[in-house]
Formats: structure tokens, C-alpha cells, sequence
């Protein structure tokens, strides 16, 4: 057994004494969430950059489970990307379902070149009267089913490299609840975020909040709107500091993904004290 396999058991018993102070709710889904990591390592086909971040968000979520806000922030970032590695997954075997059908394809075209070749021969035998019609018949039904065969893997084949295969968007709402407060309006999305969650202090973000900013411009390219407005209270600390907390989380989301025309400032007033907001304009449940 390697270093690597034996990473998670023991950063889990590392982080025992901290479990004893956590519910045994919490308890149940740390454990839960190292049983599905060690399965992930077992399975293998993960990149060593997919493991090492599984076990750098199991370790988060052991260090943070007696914050509660931490806890359920950590654990959205692991299911957010045990959902990517299900489609890093789903993508390879794609990829190896289209050599199988790329190489059933050129076997059945050799297959209907032989036929048609012999099918050639017995049309020359029955015009010298060397063959009867019924097996010339027999040879043209075969060929017509090979030909419709070769249709069929075609337009699997096509089917497969059309994009938006891989399924719908999910509704913004779902999409954004695991990171804040959503609320649908008539103009569009509202996640809320507690500012204390992102920022360590005055507007430099902290590791947690980087992270869930990251997580969020993951979710929001699954998302379409038209523009994405970045608010933060005023209050406490001033027009000048929210301002420049907006525009770092604005920063973050650019370079995470999401492109700059489609993000804009807008002021704070109005919003809750101590909240960072984002307003997807226009976007809404899909039905």
C-alpha cells in the first residue's frame, strides 16, 4: 500500500479530537465523505491533482465541523467536485464508446465491400446463366441490411460529437443554494452571501472565501444570464471598503471563468449589513 492510499485514514484519526466535539450528524458525514473518497482512490483513473484535492476539502471539512457556516461551505465544495469527477468519468468512457463504434464502422464497411464485390460476381454468373435468382436475391437483401447497419453506427458516431449531449442546465436557483442565500425575483437571481465568510478582514479574502468563490464561478458557468451585478453592503465599514470587496470578488470570478462582459459593479445600498450579493439579471427557474 502507498504513502497516497494511506493519506486519508490517517489525516482522519488526525482529526478524531476534533470530531468529538462535532454532533453526531456531522460526525456521520465526515466519515461518509472519507468512504467516498477512498472509494474514488480505489477506483483509480483520477489524476493526481483530482485526488490531492479531495483530500485537501476532506481535511477542511474535519478541521472546520464545529462551524457549522464552514462545515456546510466545505462539504458543498467535495459534492461539487465528486460532480466533476463524474463527468471527468462519463467523458472518458465517451471517449472509448467512439473508438468502439469508429472501429465496428470501418469493420462493417470492409464487410460491405466484400459483399458488394461478390454480389458483383453473382450478377455476372446469372447473366451467363451460371446461377439462380434466388441467391442473387439473398446477396441483395444482406447488403441492404449492411447498409443500414453502417447508417446506424454513423449516426451514433454523430450523435456523440454533437455538443449539449451531456444534459441540461440546472435551474440557478439549485445551482447556487449550496453557497448562499437564493432568492428568485421578477428581474432575476439574488445569491446572498454572509461577507464574513470571504473576506479574513478589510477586503483580502480568505482561503475559505477563495475557495467558495471558486465554486461559485464553477456554478455559474452552468448558468445563463445576461449580466451578473456584484453588490456588497456599505455597512459595516463604508462605501470605500465595500466597494473595494466588490470589485476583489468580481476579480476572483474573472479569473475563475466567468467572462468580463458579462460582469458589472453596482452599488450596496439596500442590502442586508455584513452581505455580499450577486444578481443574475434575467436569469430564472428553468420549468
Amino acid at each position: 500500500m502507498n504513502c497516497r492510499s494511506l493519506f486519508v485514514p490517517v489525516l482522519f484519526f488526525l482529526g478524531f479530537p476534533l470530531l468529538a466535539q462535532g454532533d453526531s450528524i456531522t460526525t456521520r458525514q465526515i466519515q461518509n465523505a472519507t468512504a467516498r473518497v477512498e472509494a474514488q482512490e480505489k477506483q483509480g483513473g483520477l489524476t493526481q491533482a483530482q485526488i490531492r484535492n479531495l483530500q485537501e476539502t476532506l481535511h477542511m471539512m474535519t478541521a472546520d465541523q464545529i462551524y457549522p457556516a464552514l462545515f456546510r461551505v466545505d462539504r458543498a465544495i467535495l459534492e461539487a467536485r465528486f460532480q466533476g469527477i463524474l463527468q471527468y468519468r462519463q467523458r472518458i468512457e465517451q471517449a472509448r464508446n467512439a473508438v468502439h463504434l469508429k472501429n465496428q464502422l470501418a469493420n462493417l464497411k470492409h464487410e460491405h465491400q466484400v459483399l458488394a464485390a461478390r454480389y458483383s460476381a453473382l450478377r455476372q454468373q446469372l447473366a451467363q446463366k451460371t446461377m439462380a435468382g434466388a441467391q442473387t436475391q439473398h446477396m441483395e437483401q444482406k447488403i441492404r441490411q449492411q447498409e443500414k447497419t453502417i447508417r446506424q453506427e454513423e449516426g451514433a458516431l454523430a450523435e456523440m460529437k454533437t455538443p449539449g449531449n451531456a444534459g441540461n442546465n440546472s435551474s440557478p436557483a439549485s445551482a447556487l443554494s449550496a453557497y448562499g442565500s437564493v432568492r428568485t425575483g421578477r428581474n432575476g437571481v439574488h445569491l446572498q452571501m454572509p461577507v464574513s465568510t470571504l473576506f479574513q478582514n478589510s477586503h483580502i479574502l480568505s482561503t475559505t472565501g477563495l475557495e467558495r468563490l471558486r465554486a461559485v464561478a464553477s456554478a455559474l458557468q452552468r448558468v445563463e444570464t445576461r449580466e451578473i451585478l456584484v453588490r456588497v453592503a456599505p455597512r459595516p465599514g463604508g462605501t470605500n471598503l465595500a466597494t473595494q470587496r466588490a470589485e476583489r470578488i468580481l476579480r476572483t470570478l474573472r479569473k475563475n471563468g466567468i467572462p468580463d462582459q458579462r460582469l458589472a459593479l453596482a452599488t450596496g445600498s439596500g442590502l442586508p449589513e455584513g452581505t455580499a450579493e450577486l444578481f443574475l439579471v434575467n436569469a430564472a427557474e428553468n420549468p
